[in-house]
């Protein structure tokens, strides 16, 4: 009898997820996924660390304001975590417009 993580562990690895914002939300989002073994994932978000993101998203200090991309910063906390993970920083805004021009 195999059990459930011994079946499912391998399907989750090769899962690719595409998180939006790199947010209060997204970057919890974006470790709590790395976390769970899924092998290939895209943050998209092309805000730099403001001040005013401190209070709320746990992942940013106040010595990266206004210097570094929130998607390269959870890139490398999120490569302290599992160095296996294929991690894509894309460090500009969504835009369904661009690819929906309708």
């Amino acid at each position: 009898m195999k059990f459930a993580g011994e079946i499912l562990q391998p399907k989750i690895h090769n899962m690719k997820i595409c998180i939006i914002g790199a947010g209060a939300v997204g970057s919890l989002v974006a470790v709590m996924t790395v976390t769970s073994g899924v092998g290939r994932i895209r943050l998209v978000d092309g805000d730099v660390v403001e001040e005013s993101n401190l209070t709320r998203q746990i992942f940013y200090q106040e010595e990266d304001i206004n210097k570094e991309f929130k998607v390269n910063l959870m890139k490398r906390f999120i490569s302290e975590i599992n160095l296996n993970v294929n991690f894509e920083p894309v460090t500009k805004y969504a835009n369904i417009e661009e690819k929906n021009p309708d």
